[in-house]
């Protein structure tokens, strides 16, 4: 809605222009959002909240861990898809 509305009035501008009614837009949505719901950070809750692994004299949350593991998992599963689908070649 807003590209229909706002940002393809301005094609044909420099992209300087795009960038900064974009970034502008962000702004807007941003202290919206802080109006109506308030400032303060929210956050869902985790099967991992109060879990901590140690290892040696690290500490890791469950979080942390398991934030790396679904990246990996996605990078494999990018690599797998860039490297073996045809679809995936064709992008490159």
């Amino acid at each position: 809605l807003l590209d229909m509305i706002v940002v393809r009035r301005i094609i044909g501008q420099p992209q300087f222009s795009t960038v900064m009614l974009t970034i502008g837009i962000g702004v807007v949505m941003r202290s919206a959002a802080a109006m109506v719901w308030g400032p303060e950070t929210r956050s869902l809750p985790t099967p991992f909240d109060a879990a901590t692994f140690r290892f040696g004299g690290v500490v890791l949350s469950a979080v942390y861990l398991s934030i790396l593991a679904t990246t990996a998992l996605l990078g494999l599963i990018l690599f797998g898809f860039f490297r073996f689908s045809r679809v995936g070649t064709a992008m490159q």
